[in-house]
């Protein structure tokens, strides 16, 4: 039997990286033990164009200060000829049509309350989102601003 009590979704608005710069996005966690994050990449400009990131890393904080973030073990992606042991391997894609997702699960255990997603993609493919599924809160939203979302529907 599956349950939908205690779930948030939060899909911050859509960004933007330009070439050679980076973006960020953070999410405050206070209340959740779990959650999933996507770093959505807009689709490839043509089937031989290989859409990437050339940097994706998840961090934790205390505060929403750049300052304070530091990178979550093992969650620090980059491209194939500079990845250590500690980190994964970004995917690239030739999809014309549907974009890609780098997809994070976090045990937010011993993690800071405030998440953040730093983002850099290579010339031409700067379209991004994110988003944030956070699990097993203290208690049930009540309403569907409270869940994150437009409308919901169970049956």
């Amino acid at each position: 039997m599956s349950t939908f009590q205690n779930q948030k979704a939060v899909v911050p608005q859509l960004g933007v990286v330009s070439t050679s710069a980076t973006s960020a996005t953070t999410q405050d966690c206070l209340g959740f033990s779990r959650v999933i994050v996507d770093a959505i990449h807009n689709v490839a400009s043509n089937t031989s164009a290989s859409a990437k990131w050339t940097s994706l890393v998840l961090q934790h904080g205390a505060t929403t200060d750049v300052s304070n973030f530091t990178a979550i073990a093992n969650m620090t992606g980059t491209t194939e000829a500079t990845a250590t042991t500690a980190q994964f391997v970004l995917g690239e894609h030739n999809d014309t049509v549907v974009g890609s997702i780098t997809r994070f699960f976090v045990d937010l255990t011993g993690k800071e309350r405030i998440l953040r997603v730093l983002r850099q993609a290579s010339a031409s493919y700067h379209s991004t989102a994110t988003t944030f599924q956070l699990f097993r809160g203290g208690s049930s939203p009540d309403s569907d601003s409270e869940r994150g979302v437009v409308s919901s529907v169970a049956g």
